[in-house]
């Protein structure tokens, strides 16, 4: 049950655990500040020059920022992917949660900022009308970077079997208790996602394919990177 509803590429790759919701991490902006037509559409980007003192980013002792970092050594390198870290570390205003960012883009303090998609969510739930709108990134190359929140069933579990079971509820059925309220996308791809997502972001997009094992094996060396790009 549970491989055939979870996306390979959204749990691990010997079965010992299985995503069971989404979080995408992408580019959000103020409208009011900047055109579309002149928004960053990468990561990449963000670090080039231009962007100096126009981007909010999230600080590195997060896991979500540090998980990014990661696939970006996955994609390009540990050499490359040190370069893009500084010049996101030269451009940025280094925040310490994804809601401030969100703030302080929505105040015309930053352009454009990167953020979970569901903390947006969350703050149209508050404000239908709050000035800060997103774009999926990456989406001519590799696809926007996601992170997953999922279960497994321990070596010396008392009861795997019932513990099985409940997974794969939650893998089914349960997908609509599991992201009920905090707009995370479902891992299960024939469970809807909320109306929100669809209504104001858009759920057709493409997203990177990097499973987690990976980017999750490559954490240690993100985190160095950061500190070695001087990245706060």
């Amino acid at each position: 049950v549970l491989s055939s509803a979870i996306p390979a590429e959204l749990s691990d790759p010997d079965g010992l655990w299985y995503g069971l919701t989404v979080r995408a991490r992408t580019i959000v902006y103020n409208p009011d500040e900047i055109a579309v037509d002149d928004l960053p559409t990468t990561y990449e980007e963000l670090a080039e020059p231009e962007w100096a003192d126009r981007v909010c980013m999230r600080n590195a002792s997060n896991v979500y920022q540090q998980s990014l970092v990661a696939s970006l050594i996955e994609h390009h390198g540990y050499d490359e992917a040190l370069e893009i870290v500084e010049g996101w570390a030269a451009n940025a205003d280094i925040m310490g949660n994804d809601v401030l960012i969100l703030e302080a883009v929505n105040d015309g303090l930053c352009e454009v900022g990167v953020t979970n998609h569901y903390y947006l969510a969350r703050e149209y739930d508050e404000n239908p009308d709050f000035g800060v709108e997103l774009i999926w990134a990456n989406q001519d190359d590799r696809g926007t970077h996601v992170n997953v929140s999922g279960g497994g069933v321990t070596t010396y579990s008392s009861h795997p079997e019932e513990a099985t079971a409940f997974l794969e509820w939650l893998a089914t059925d349960g997908q609509q208790v599991l992201i009920g309220g905090n707009h995370e996308f479902p891992a299960n791809p024939d469970v809807p996602p909320d109306e929100v997502l669809v209504e104001r972001f858009g759920v057709d997009f493409l997203r990177d394919p990097l499973q987690p094992s990976v980017y999750g094996a490559l954490n240690p060396d993100a985190v160095r990177l950061m500190d070695e790009a001087g990245y706060g």
